[in-house]
């Protein structure tokens, strides 16, 4: 069952990519790879609707299929845009220079964030090299949530502010300039911050491509990096299981089955009967983390996974890393009655392949949207698979855009007060 589950994913992988390889700078553009977490939950989702038979779940795979065409549709209506405007690939070209002040500004704020997350863990003092680890580390973000929330917001953007700030790096310079931030995401020990390495690089490389600064590899270049970068992966999955976890099961088996069942919060879903079904709203799901930071909101449906942890567990549990993960189909299926769903999902897949598109081509011209821009960008897919969570670390992305707002106007007048002749410097 899991061999074919895992030849499902990989063609469900390949057909999507396929039909968004316009959109692509090769297999290893973040968009192509983080497919990989959509198709195998995808996979997943049908060999359980498969094993299962239950008529909910066929209702959440239509919804994915809706919510990917409106992706795929919403991403065409930005070319169609850029094709009217004749906006040509050259006058995206970065080499004529290396980054404005804004950019600067955005990095030296991504490296303030880095600086705190990092002396947030250290004075934890929750990690110990065990079982527990993988459990722990979601308590540093317990201590801090706003925190938390703004590190989300620019975990992922080195990468792409790289791009901005020094667009001809060379491998080794590029590898030594990321290790500091890779050493304080490794330090959380989530899958991101092992990998973090490859998906700056992935980021670096691809907007590098998209602008023209850098041609696409040949194909099998790309198939003998990603081959090597998936063997990379094994071989840490593997250590962490055989000496932190220390399970009875393979490696592969484990790392098969985690893929697997990326979407298990669908899988709950289709077991309970929602109480509150058509009764809850996205809105209050994406903008309860805030109003619980400011003591405003403290229900219990504050979230999908909370809503899974409620209906199917009788209570929400006081640990939230034993919630499934978020979702943004279920928060579809819990938030709207039948009829709604189709087209919410069409709608919101629209949009976010529009945003998405623009996000590229925004961090290509730089401006003010940076930072939320290169946010979008490093998290294709996102919010399909994270929904609340990815929603929650954009709206923090847009507070970062307006410090560095503040920060330039705060320059701009400076400037122009330094300008100004002083009193006695008037002639009389």
């Amino acid at each position: 069952m899991r061999l074919m589950a895992l030849v499902l994913a990989l063609l469900i992988q390949a057909l999507i990519g396929y039909l968004f390889r316009k959109k692509l700078a090769g297999l290893f553009d973040l968009f192509f790879l983080n497919l990989t977490y959509v198709a195998f939950g995808t996979s997943g989702l049908i060999f359980f609707y498969i094993s299962a038979g239950n008529p909910k779940v066929l209702d959440e795979l239509v919804l994915m299929f809706f919510w990917l065409a409106g992706t795929l549709l919403g991403s065409h209506m930005v070319v169609s845009l850029s094709a009217r405007k004749r906006v040509a690939t050259a006058s995206y070209n970065l080499g004529r220079r290396s980054g404005t002040n804004h950019d600067m500004i955005c990095f030296a704020l991504v490296c303030l964030m880095y600086v705190l997350y990092a002396a947030q863990i250290v004075n934890s003092g929750i990690f110990s090299i065990d079982a527990a680890i993988i459990d722990n580390r979601f308590l540093v973000q317990q201590n801090n949530k706003f925190q938390a929330y703004l590190f989300s917001a620019a975990g992922l953007l080195p990468g792409v502010l790289l791009f901005r700030i020094r667009p001809k790096l060379t491998g080794w310079q590029f590898f030594f300039a990321v290790t500091p931030f890779w050493i304080t995401q490794a330090s959380t020990f989530s899958k991101t911050g092992f990998l973090f390495p490859v998906i700056a690089a992935c980021l670096y490389y691809s907007m590098k491509i998209k602008s023209g600064d850098m041609p696409k590899p040949d194909m099998r270049r790309q198939l003998l990096y990603l081959s090597l970068t998936a063997g990379s992966v094994f071989i840490i999955f593997t250590g962490i299981t055989e000496f932190v976890i220390n399970s009875e099961f393979s490696a592969f088996t484990l790392l098969l089955d985690r893929l697997l069942s990326s979407f298990d919060g669908l899988a709950y879903l289709s077991a309970i009967n929602l109480s509150k079904e058509g009764e809850l709203s996205l809105f209050q799901f994406y903008l309860s983390p805030f109003l619980k930071v400011l003591g405003l909101y403290n229900q219990p449906y504050n979230a999908f996974n909370y809503v899974i942890a409620v209906e199917y567990f009788g209570q929400p549990p006081d640990f939230s890393g034993m919630l499934p993960n978020n979702n943004h189909i279920g928060e579809i299926m819990v938030t709207f009655t039948t009829y709604f769903r189709a087209p919410v999902a069409i709608l919101s897949g629209c949009l976010y392949g529009f945003v998405y598109n623009t996000s590229v081509k925004y961090v290509m011209r730089g401006g003010i949207f940076l930072i939320p821009a290169a946010f979008v960008v490093a998290t294709p897919f996102g919010f399909l698979i994270d929904g609340q969570g990815w929603a929650s670390a954009f709206f923090s992305s847009l507070l970062l855009m307006l410090v560095t707002t503040l920060i330039m106007g705060a320059i701009k007048l400076v400037k122009v007060f330094g300008r100004c002749p002083r009193p006695h410097m008037v002639a009389k």
